[in-house]
């Protein structure tokens, strides 16, 4: 057999076969294939992944809790005279929020009425010993060595609490705004004046609730809680990043770092951790001071709602702090945790 004639008769097969492929009716079978195999793929893949947001109606009222125990230990000549080369203070504190959807705006932004419910505060200060303040029970019969607080605390309850503010939210979890808290303030300087203290005593608690507490300080904190969902849809798997500024007079930049871990019927777990990085305050000579460290930790998150079930972080921070118009090291570590929780 010559090579041409083979060639002949096998170009002659492949026309055969090739006619019946793309036949009127077989063109029509391997379409209708294509396009169920493309459709079951994109099925698939929406089913993998999700679209975090917030998901509220009016009406619903949600409880959240921030607890947090700092270990800070402080370097400072006038501290290691009167406790030895370190001073370590432990503080647990929490607070409760009750937030309502009392309206969705235009744009679909969730209006939250807030307002404080329960504050504690637990301290273990050297010489000084145990100290415990909680706004259900203020342990005014406890004794301590500094009566003052009783006076600080008190007037910091009957300030705080029951005071309505509102936050204005997106779906998508960035905080717009907070009013209402200069109102909080304003009846906390009024309390602070008419408690039993020095003149100097309340000029520094008045001071530093201004330079702590405003409208902004507490968005950005909420901001932190909420603004947390990647902006397009993820799966396990999936990676992404937020830049979170919190506090206004001291601002700390936080850049988190997210990994969803795993899908359930009703909730997502997500790792996140960030790097901190807090310019800090200036001393009274104009030394700047500075705060670096890192958080890291777990997020869970109710898959219908977009609401944060529960977020716990390790936080690790060192460097300089102002103490009394001077520098002083500091090393800190701290147990974050966030929950919310809705209430019927």
């Amino acid at each position: 057999m010559l090579l041409t004639d083979y060639n002949d008769k096998t170009s002659q097969k492949f026309i055969e076969m090739t006619s019946g492929i793309y036949s009127h009716k077989n063109f029509i079978k391997l379409f209708f294939l294509f396009f169920s195999l493309l459709n079951y793929t994109i099925t698939r893949a929406q089913q993998d992944s999700i679209a975090l947001k917030l998901k509220l109606a009016k009406g619903d009222t949600l409880e959240y809790t921030y607890a947090v125990l700092d270990t800070n230990e402080y370097k400072a000549p006038a501290v290691s005279l009167l406790f030895g080369s370190n001073s370590k203070e432990k503080e647990e504190r929490v607070e409760k929020i009750l937030m309502t959807v009392s309206g969705i705006d235009s744009r679909e932004n969730y209006i939250l009425t807030a307002e404080y419910i329960q504050q504690i505060i637990k301290s273990k200060v050297p010489v000084i010993g145990d100290v415990e303040y909680n706004s259900d029970s203020l342990n005014s019969d406890k004794q301590t060595l500094i009566p003052s607080f009783d006076q600080v605390y008190k007037a910091q309850f009957a300030a705080f609490l029951h005071h309505p503010f509102t936050i204005v939210v997106s779906a998508s979890g960035n905080v717009i705004s907070v009013t209402g808290i200069d109102a909080i303030v304003k009846a906390y300087e009024n309390n602070i004046e008419n408690a039993h203290l020095s003149a100097s005593d309340k000029k520094n608690n008045i001071e530093s609730l201004r330079k702590n507490l405003s409208n902004e300080s507490i968005r950005r904190a909420m901001n932190r809680l909420f603004n947390i969902y990647a902006n397009v849809p993820i799966a396990v798997g999936s990676k992404w990043q937020k830049e979170i500024i919190s506090g206004v007079y001291e601002p700390q930049d936080e850049i988190y770092h997210f990994h969803l871990k795993k899908i359930t019927h009703d909730s997502v777990f997500i790792d996140a951790s960030s790097d901190i990085d807090a310019p800090g305050d200036t001393t009274r000579n104009g030394t700047p001071t500075r705060l670096t460290g890192t958080k890291s930790g777990t997020i869970i998150i109710e898959k219908q709602t977009g609401v944060v079930l529960q977020k716990l972080f390790y936080i690790q921070l060192k460097g300089t702090t102002v103490e009394g118009g001077k520098a002083i090291k500091l090393n800190s570590s701290s147990l974050e945790k966030e929950t919310i929780t809705k209430k019927d």
